[in-house]
């Protein structure tokens, strides 16, 4: 069995290099204050890091930026079952193809988008989520120390107990601390 997963895992990530090729993405440092649109991917599989997350969308709104999330959800019918936000889109991990690329909707949707901070919260290494925030075109892009690291412009080491309130946290921290002239 642990043979199978290795050549979903080695295929997914030759595909997933063979689309970054093709990626021409500018970078460029980023504030709270600075962004017009901020997106998101989180965790929705569990109402506690579900909450924080949609905490901080909100926090982030305040500041004057358009906000979009996807999270992460195990089936279509947990996706039902939560409070409706309209600016948020759900993948369903049911959804994934045999190797592990989304293939939904709200994914390309939110492809499509050039957002001038995409965040990563999930502090998952997951192969759906790496290959979104990989192939996403965002200038920049946050996430935590992981297999996510190589595609970001700004990573945040945590201990790996840390919750996503306190992730978060430490994001507007040192976000806080760019000053952009």
């Amino acid at each position: 069995m642990k043979s199978i997963e290795n050549i979903k895992e080695k295929f997914g990530n030759f595909i997933l290099k063979k689309e970054l090729s093709k990626l021409n993405r500018q970078t460029k440092i980023q504030n709270f204050t600075t962004a017009k649109v901020v997106g998101f991917i989180f965790d929705a599989r569990n109402i506690d890091t579900y909450k924080a997350s949609v905490n901080f969308m909100d926090f982030v709104n305040k500041q004057g930026a358009d906000v979009n999330g996807l999270g992460i959800v195990d089936t279509t019918e947990q996706k039902e079952a939560l409070p409706y936000k309209g600016n948020v889109n759900y993948l369903s991990l049911d959804t994934l193809n045999w190797y592990g690329k989304p293939q939904s909707e709200p994914v390309s949707d939110l492809l499509r988008v050039k957002f001038d901070i995409l965040v990563d919260i999930s502090m998952s290494d997951m192969f759906a989520i790496r290959y979104i925030f990989a192939t996403s075109n965002s200038i920049f892009k946050i996430t935590n120390l992981g297999s996510k690291a190589k595609y970001a412009d700004f990573v945040i080491e945590i201990n790996n107990n840390e919750t996503v309130e306190n992730f978060t946290k430490h994001i507007i921290h040192y976000l806080d601390s760019i000053k952009i002239s």
